[in-house]
């Protein structure tokens, strides 16, 4: 497959897995080469002790190659931990069909609207551990290794900037794509490996904000001096380092926590356009309020109507 005029840019979230680092760019980097893929690398650090936030750390690598004109047509949000599980020598290449290509010159295959994940056996390298993932279980989550079209990033707005730890960040770009009508395509060719690591701990708030719609790329703000909090409306971060070797960027960068006492509200209207809704304390224990004032209401004209009705 000739990828001779398609560049990817791949970009690694990473806190606390410099081991995993170690392993995987020089691999990744012989994998690439070896296919003639031409590519760029961006490692976002992730420079501060709150919680984690790969959504976030995505769209900032995503930011940061637009805003420095780097030339890129397609890219692939790529855990840290894992690796491509199939061969890198080049003698047995000629049937190769890395989950890394370019796609569009497939026949029938609309690569432009289309994201890819690989899908088969994730294997552990703890030999006792083996993930079979079934389409029951897979289809919902865009994450470890997903490949989309530059353009198809922009237009689902990249990731959720919201979601802290671990936990449906990923279902949530599923759903954003869904919105947008894009195709999801799971690679059954593919197989990869994942390092060995601790799990972020689950953060169950995330469940309660899974439809999130409203933050992304258009929300997130570079900045020399950060607020205490992120909110709903927007989102900032800074860069504090920017280490350049050869095709690899590293960002180092700090971005403040979610405000969980944030109040605003995301809602999409009929016509798919975000909207914001400001409901503050105040406001809220009005609504609450008149809602209730409202119920009694009904309630004691229902009851003077049967009173009328008995008479």
């Amino acid at each position: 497959m000739d990828n001779n005029n398609k560049k990817l840019l791949v970009i690694f979230p990473e806190r606390n897995r410099t081991e995993h680092q170690k392993i995987i760019i020089p691999y990744i980097k012989k994998y690439l080469d070896l296919r003639n893929i031409k590519y760029k690398i961006i490692i976002v650090h992730q420079d501060n002790e709150i919680r984690f936030n790969k959504g976030i750390l995505m769209n900032i690598g995503f930011k940061y190659a637009v805003n420095n004109n780097l030339d890129f047509d397609y890219i692939c949000l790529h855990d840290i931990d894992m690796i491509p599980f199939s061969p890198i020598l080049s003698d047995v290449l000629k049937n190769d069909t890395s989950f890394y290509y370019y796609k569009n010159d497939e026949p029938n295959y609309y690569y432009t609207d289309t994201i890819r994940r690989p899908f088969g056996t994730i294997y552990s390298t703890k030999l006792e551990k083996q993930f079979v993932h079934t389409p029951e279980n897979q289809y919902d989550q865009l994450g470890g290794v997903v490949i989309m079209n530059r353009d198809v990033y922009e237009q689902i707005n990249g990731f959720s900037n919201i979601f802290e730890n671990w936990g449906q960040e990923d279902n949530n770009l599923t759903n954003r794509s869904r919105q947008k009508n894009i195709n999801i395509d799971f690679n059954i060719d593919n197989n990869f490996v994942a390092l060995d690591h601790t799990k972020s701990p689950v953060n169950h708030k995330n469940h309660k904000i899974f439809s999130d719609h409203c933050t992304g790329l258009t929300t997130l703000k570079i900045t020399d001096k950060l607020p205490s909090f992120n909110n709903l409306k927007e989102q900032y971060y800074k860069i504090n380092k920017i280490i350049n070797v050869d095709d690899v960027t590293e960002l180092y960068v700090d971005f403040p926590p979610i405000n969980e006492k944030d109040n605003n509200v995301c809602v999409m209207s009929d016509n798919n356009m975000i909207n914001y809704e400001l409901i503050n304390s105040d406001n809220l224990y009005m609504l609450t309020f008149l809602i209730i004032s409202f119920m009694v209401l009904l309630l004691v004209a229902f009851l003077i109507l049967m009173h009328i009705e008995q008479k």
